[in-house]
């Protein structure tokens, strides 16, 4: 990853540090002006998001400036992958006091909805803490958090920057497409989501062959499949929700030596109907789909395998793939080349060693920022 120049790298990181940095500004005005606003709860919930996202995706030396004035900047020093998740830890602990307080003023139906962001913000901290009995007791079971909650981004077909970014760049301008077992250790993404002809695909992971022929990409040599999930301008985007949750249950209840709790919980998911009427997986009379049962696992990589599949399709394209395939080998003990892409690329070349992103050069401006504490190859 070319730190020097990537605009897309570039760009990504410019815009969770305007998230994280909007949210800390709109932190600031409600302690001001309206402390006990439910919007308070909102603003501290999406910091903490914004900073699991750096932390799940950068490499351990990320930092968290601030602007202090016009064209005044109080510089960051560098914070590692922990620091970083307990500051957002400590951010959700804040929006949960607070959506729970009786004294918090706003709608009944925010406040609960705020609470249950808030248990499902601090179980995905506290999984990448390594702490995941404390991540599930934070989720507070089907009562803390349904299975059918939904916490989402609004697009809009009315400006471009409101449109969905991931429909912008598959199934409008096809330059990135659906991997398929990509570098040997890549999971069946489009095989067994494709739609074309075949009614039993698994509709979490739904993609089809762009259309007309010859259903190329972007560099007009590729073939292109597009993941129907986020397919048009304005279709909404899962920021997270009850499927999460229980995602979170039961990677502890596994982690805990309890798989035959956790495979029930998958299984649950699997059968759900009403979990899939509400994400739109129906069949063609409108009735919700379901997906079979997983068979037990046998060996302990084989059981990690099967929750880390799941948590893959369930969480597609909401950005926790890449966290965790880092907590694979941070806290499972495997080796990056088991859990990463390897060998030959599909087109010339070869996969690297990064498994993690690298800060854009601009950061260099901050005197505190130091390029070799950014270990790329770190998980």
């Amino acid at each position: 990853q070319q730190y020097q120049s990537n605009g897309s790298l570039r760009d990504a990181f410019y815009a969770i540090q305007q998230a994280r940095a909007a949210a800390e500004r709109a932190v600031d005005g409600y302690r001001e002006f309206a402390a006990a606003d439910v919007g308070h709860a909102e603003a501290l919930n999406i910091g903490a998001l914004s900073l699991i996202l750096m932390a799940e995706n950068y490499c351990g030396a990320v930092p968290i400036s601030r602007v202090t004035g016009p064209g005044t900047f109080e510089y960051g020093t560098p914070l590692d992958t922990d620091e970083l998740l307990e500051l957002a830890l400590a951010k959700a602990d804040s929006a949960f006091a607070l959506a729970s307080a009786a004294a918090t003023v706003g709608a009944g139906a925010k406040k609960t909805e705020q609470v249950r962001l808030a248990r499902v913000v601090r179980g995905r901290a506290l999984l990448n803490l390594n702490r995941p009995a404390d991540a599930a007791t934070a989720i507070g079971g089907e009562t803390g958090v349904p299975t059918i909650f939904q916490y989402f981004f609004k697009h809009s077909e009315v400006t471009g920057r409101q449109n969905n970014g991931t429909w912008l760049t598959t199934g409008s301008v096809a330059r990135f497409g659906v991997a398929d077992r990509e570098g040997v250790n890549g999971l069946p993404f489009r095989t067994e989501g494709d739609t074309t002809g075949n009614a039993a695909h698994d509709p979490r992971v739904a993609n089809r062959r762009r259309t007309p022929a010859p259903g190329l990409g972007f560099d007009g040599a590729t073939p292109q499949w597009i993941p129907l999930k986020h397919n048009k301008r304005d279709t909404l985007a899962i920021i997270t929700d009850g499927v999460e949750a229980r995602l979170i249950e039961a990677e502890a209840a596994y982690r805990a030596n309890n798989y035959v709790g956790a495979l029930a919980i998958l299984n649950a998911l699997r059968s759900n109907a009403a979990l899939f009427r509400l994400r739109g997986y129906v069949d063609a009379n409108q009735d919700p789909r379901s997906l079979p049962p997983l068979a037990p696992a046998a060996t302990a990589v084989e059981q990690e395998n099967q929750i880390f599949k799941e948590r893959a399709y369930w969480l597609y394209l909401t950005s926790h793939r890449l966290g965790d395939l880092r907590r694979l080998i941070r806290q499972y003990g495997r080796g990056a080349e088991t859990v990463f892409p390897t060998g030959n690329y599909h087109k010339p070349g070869t996969y690297g060693t990064d498994v993690n992103s690298p800060i854009p050069q601009a950061e260099e401006n901050n005197p505190n920022f130091q390029r070799s504490a950014c270990v790329v190859t770190q998980a």
